[in-house]
């Protein structure tokens, strides 16, 4: 028995010994403007000949690293793409700044093929993201519709009635995941219904996605995990953009976007967009709108300041958006038929700001900090019944990074406070709380050698409702050889259920919908998983392939019951559901300038209902991506297309059997064609597509279609587009752009 902890305390020795007989490198890259150049590379270089390993600066251009049984001094090579490479001596202990100088292109084309959406490699966590180029391969009217060429996430529409949609990551509902802009709190709370169509796309510049937990710095909702928007830049955004988008049903979409840097310190950057459609459809003949009328307005203003040491940015955004839904006697004359309508007038305002410190002579030590309000009013009818939800929300969080003796490790501390005072009601159904959440966050990074990396720490959130609350995170990147990367993480986390926000698709019912919350509490998960990488070239070309399996437990989980006919309850139930989600990527450019990705996901996702444990409704097993794109350079021609590939999920038991005699226990399998065509002429960008090509739509997604006001008639059981085949066309506009 004394064996062990003889071994373990010679092991722990012997680390610290490597580490201590490392010498550490850093420095910062910069342009010759003193801007940060993020995922800038640098490699080493071994002192008898070639390449002895690389890393990318992080987001504020700076790198790190240490190496072991090295001399006092490496000879690196510092690029990025659109730079001219360069070649320092670094020291060590030292830190280095490196400029890079623009290559300024006459006679000559730098080609860089890289992945439109692309797994991290030197990061520990699961993170994708994708770029500027891959939100425009599909129609990207906003951030609901960025995901139709990505395996990760899923997304589908809530309803029959309203045409919202819902996201899904880890088989989980988008309320389980943290949606951020720029990291601070965005679509959480009441604006969780129809909040992932308030991002219109071209105000977007990227999308990150993080599997699992993500950092403690970021909150304690990332249950599921995090999709983080980074949104246009005042330093960097085009001086003038516009993008008018038309499909043929009358969908009309138009986004202005003005930058000016007025001096080498401040710049200010205003978006604008709109959105109206009033176009009647019902090719199913069932009586309903196939598509809800839409009307929306949206404005964000910021400013940036860029400073030797400092930096800040700060701003606001607006939202008025208006939405209905229902039967055709609702919108023409009532003699058609029974009136069933759904309404929603939402009025959004946020106002944010950011502010970064920087120390002198100590690149790798920063102080951030973090704060936004927001006020959000949503109601109107719905099947008969009155909605009203309003919620105020404020959000601060600062954060401290620095590093102990040296970058083999670094840590991230801070302390945020979130406070939600929400009201939401249906009718006689009232549910108002006011919460306040102070918590302190600890991430500690170990980097005993280039290619292992250990983060850990977590928060410790103290709820006036619920009481103290800790959340433990690691994660953990191994790199035993170039370009084979493996990858562990495990996480905690909770947040506080919405009754009718967090389900508004499932109140489209003339079902009795009953809420049973005797004491209010959270919902509680740990999320644990691991993953591959493999980042070579194949035959010749740059080749990506990531495998990655992931499991969520309930500790406590909030559900909607609609397996008894006639009624729709919610009640929490105690540690019994969960999430099992095994997904594999392969990214591959065959040929230059053609890019491949083939993405296929299992999941199997579980709940309690009636004390049993059954596959939650309408979640498919299967899903398979496959998105292809070329760019033929010299002619300005892009092409995209995409297949999107849906397996069969369980129909919940819901009603009377003389209303389901028709419909199968399960849904069946299917697929949806994109097809994007895209030609640039100077400064405009002409694309034309088609979305669902295939035509393929659900049949009879309404249960008692001709009897809305009945017990029976419910809309939520969709799981397939309802209209069918839709062709658009749009033009992208940016007369300065260089």
């Amino acid at each position: 028995m004394k064996t062990f902890p003889f071994l373990l305390r010679l092991g722990l020795l012997f680390m610290s010994t490597s580490a201590a007989h490392a010498q550490n490198f850093q420095g910062s890259v910069r342009d010759s403007l003193d801007r940060p150049l993020p995922s800038a590379r640098v490699v080493w270089l071994l002192s008898q000949g070639g390449i002895g390993g690389g890393h990318y600066t992080d987001s504020l251009g700076r790198f790190s690293f240490a190496l072991k049984s090295q001399p006092e001094s490496v000879r690196a090579i510092v690029s990025a793409p659109n730079y001219f490479a360069d070649t320092v001596l670094l020291q060590s202990g030292i830190p280095y700044p490196v400029r890079l100088q623009a290559i300024t292109l006459n006679a000559y084309e730098l080609v860089v093929e890289s992945f439109s959406t692309s797994l991290y490699t030197a990061k520990p966590q699961f993170i994708e993201n994708i770029g500027s180029r891959e939100l425009r391969r599909a129609a990207c009217c906003n951030l609901s519709e960025s995901f139709e060429t990505n395996a990760t996430v899923d997304v589908g529409y809530t309803d029959a009635v309203t045409g919202a949609k819902t996201i899904q990551l880890l088989g989980l509902d988008g309320r389980y995941v943290s949606i951020t802009s720029e990291q601070m709190p965005s679509i959480r709370g009441l604006a969780s219904a129809y909040g992932i169509g308030y991002i219109p796309g071209p105000w977007m510049e990227s999308i990150q996605i993080s599997k699992g937990s993500g950092s403690a710095a970021n909150g304690f909702e990332s249950m599921a995990g995090q999709i983080n928007v980074e949104l246009k830049k005042p330093e960097t955004a085009d001086r003038f953009y516009l993008n008018a988008f038309l499909n043929h049903l009358g969908r009309f979409e138009m986004t202005l976007q003005h930058a000016e840097r007025l001096n080498p310190r401040w710049s200010v950057l205003t978006l604008a967009h709109g959105e109206y459609f009033e176009t009647i459809t019902d090719r199913n003949a069932d009586g309903f709108l196939d598509i809800p009328f839409k009307k929306s307005v949206s404005g964000m203003h910021r400013w940036k300041f860029q400073g030797k040491r400092m930096e800040a940015q700060f701003g606001a955004k607006v939202l008025a958006e208006d939405r209905k839904g229902g039967t055709l006697s609702a919108f023409q004359k009532p003699s058609l038929g029974p009136i069933f309508l759904a309404a929603a007038s939402t009025l959004r305002a946020e106002a944010f700001g950011k502010t970064g410190f920087f120390f002198a002579g100590k690149p790798y030590q920063s102080l951030g900090l973090m704060f936004s309000g927001t006020f959000h009013d949503q109601r109107g009818p719905i099947a008969g019944r009155n909605y009203l939800g309003q919620e105020y929300t404020g959000y601060f969080n600062l954060v401290f990074q620095s590093r102990i003796r040296n970058d083999n490790h670094s840590f991230k501390t801070g302390a945020s406070m979130l406070y939600d005072q929400v009201e939401e009601g249906l009718d006689t159904q009232v549910f108002a709380r006011t919460e306040a959440v102070p918590g302190v966050f600890l991430e500690y990074t170990w980097k005993p050698l280039s290619s292992l990396q250990l983060v850990t720490g977590g928060r410790l959130d103290a709820h006036n409702l619920f009481g103290l609350i800790p959340q433990p995170r690691f994660h953990l990147r191994w790199e035993p050889q170039c370009g084979y990367i493996f990858r562990l993480s495990g996480s905690r986390g909770f947040r506080s259920p919405n009754p009718f926000a967090d389900r508004m698709g499932m109140l489209m019912t003339g079902r009795e919908i009953t809420v049973d919350i005797p004491e209010w509490k959270p919902e509680l998960t740990w999320t644990y998983g691991g993953g591959f990488q493999w980042v070579r070239t194949l035959f010749g070309r740059d080749a990506q392939v990531t495998l990655d399996f992931f499991e969520t437990r309930f500790e406590r989980q909030f559900v909607a019951d609609r397996e008894q006919s006639g009624q729709l309850r919610m009640y929490y139930v105690e540690g019994s559901g969960f999430s099992r989600v095994a997904q594999a990527n392969v990214s591959f450019f065959p040929l230059e300038r053609f890019e491949l990705r083939l993405g296929w996901k299992w999941q199997d996702v579980q709940a309690e209902f009636q004390g049993q444990l059954q596959a939650m409704p309408l979640m498919p097993m299967h899903r398979g991506v496959f998105t292809a794109g070329y760019n033929w350079k010299k002619a300005g021609f892009t092409v995209d297309a995409t297949v999107q590939l849906m397996g069969p999920g369980r129909y919940p038991v819901v009603i009377d059997p003389g209303l389901l005699e028709n419909r199968p226990l399960e849904t069946p399998w299917f697929g949806i064609v994109l097809l994007q065509m895209t030609k640039s002429i100077g400064p405009v960008e002409l694309y034309a597509g088609v979305e669902n090509l295939l035509d393929y739509r659900q049949e009879n997604p309404l249960v008692d279609a001709g009897n809305p006001n009945g017990g029976n008639f419910d809309a939520s059981l969709v799981f397939a587009p309802i209209f069918g085949r839709t062709f658009y066309a749009g033009v992208h506009w940016s007369p300065f752009k260089k």
